[in-house]
């Protein structure tokens, strides 16, 4: 299964980053606390155990009738280890108040443009 292993990493070293944890279509899924998004990136990035040092892709999704029970954003990253062939989905969760999330250009050189795309798409 896809992501098992950036989980366990995450989960072992920065358990008060994770928010959750789902399973399915043989994939792993992590929503992160955003706070941490850069802290969890960077350990994903450096660690031997993960090697998650190719950026796939950033996007976003607008769930506008989620709020208040869940915040109305979703910022999806997709990490690529080359080494370990493996891929994680981190979510972070945003509301419309506050739809603002860290930058990753500073783990992730190039980055920036990708964020860039996610915020001319939704703002």
């Amino acid at each position: 299964m896809s992501g098992v292993r950036a989980a366990d990493l995450l989960e072992r070293e920065l358990p008060a980053a994770v928010r959750r944890r789902e399973a399915g279509f043989d994939e792993v899924t992590l929503w992160v606390d955003r706070d941490s998004l850069v802290v969890a990136c960077t350990l994903l990035r450096d660690h031997p155990d993960g090697a998650y040092t190719t950026p796939v892709f950033l996007t976003a999704v607008d769930w506008p009738d989620r709020e208040p029970v869940e915040p109305r954003f979703d910022v999806v990253y997709q990490l690529r280890s080359l080494q370990f062939n493996d891929t994680i989905r981190l979510i972070v969760q945003v509301t419309e108040d506050d739809p603002n999330v860290p930058t990753l250009e500073g783990v992730f050189a190039g980055m920036d443009w990708h964020e860039r795309e996610c915020y001319d798409l939704l703002g």
